[in-house]
């Protein structure tokens, strides 16, 4: 009986010893979910004995890669004309930042129309001394402000396939455009989007105008401005004053 007992217990230390191994090689899951950013080669291995962490099982939807951060240049300029690569989609204040700003300070013109641009996003040009500009077709957006205070902007054009949709308020505010062809495309005008542009004489909607959404005061102190546009056009821009 001694025996039997004796053996008994020899085989529950090593069950005891082999159990220890296996939790020396089982690292506990944390309670607080991995961030998917800090999962690296070196999280990723078997899991075979252990739940896969939660954050793995993440889907991933959507990568958006800032551009204007990146040590690419997606830009290029020749003379005084600013291209824009095509694989830019958004315009987010390029002359911002450090590496681009010195670059930049002698140009006069913008040629977007050979890139894929959808958005050029909040102050992209402000406040410089630039000329013209060419739109892309691709472009749906104007955000609020990226041309305003260019004094010298005297030409903004836009293609007769322009997809743009929504200008954003002082978008172009204290420009000296002379004159524009809004895109038939375009459904909304931000609020004084043309204010105190005293340049300008004329504004061109064609007969086939989405417009939809006007805010108040689009031509506040641009009092030499003649609209062309069909009537229902006129009437909405009537209302808002």
């Amino acid at each position: 009986m001694k025996k039997m007992l004796f053996s008994l217990s020899v085989l529950g230390l090593f069950a005891n010893a082999d159990a220890m191994k296996q939790k020396r090689h089982i690292r506990p899951v944390s309670k607080r979910a991995m961030p998917a950013a800090a999962i690296t080669q070196k999280h990723i291995g078997p899991f075979s004995g252990r739940a896969m962490p939660a954050a793995m099982h993440t889907k991933i939807a959507r990568i958006s890669i800032d551009l204007s951060n990146s040590d690419r240049e997606y830009y290029s300029i020749e003379d005084d004309i600013l291209f824009i690569d095509n694989a830019a989609r958004v315009l987010d204040k390029p002359l911002r930042f450090k590496n681009v700003k010195p670059k930049l300070k002698n140009v006069k013109r913008v040629f977007l129309s050979n890139s894929n641009l959808e958005r050029i996003r909040q102050l992209a040009f402000a406040g410089r001394d630039i000329e013209e500009v060419i739109m892309p077709d691709s472009l749906r957006e104007l955000a609020n402000r990226c041309f305003s205070n260019c004094k010298k902007l005297r030409q903004v054009i836009f293609g007769p396939s322009s997809n743009l949709q929504r200008i954003g308020k002082y978008a172009f505010t204290y420009t000296a455009i002379e004159s524009l062809s809004i895109p038939d495309s375009v459904i909304e005008l931000g609020y004084q989007c043309f204010l105190r542009c005293r340049s300008l004489r004329s504004v061109t909607f064609g007969l086939s105008s989405s417009l939809e959404r006007v805010s108040e005061r689009i031509f506040d102190d641009a009092s030499k401005v003649q609209v062309n546009a069909p009537e229902n056009v006129l009437r909405l821009l009537r209302s808002k004053g």
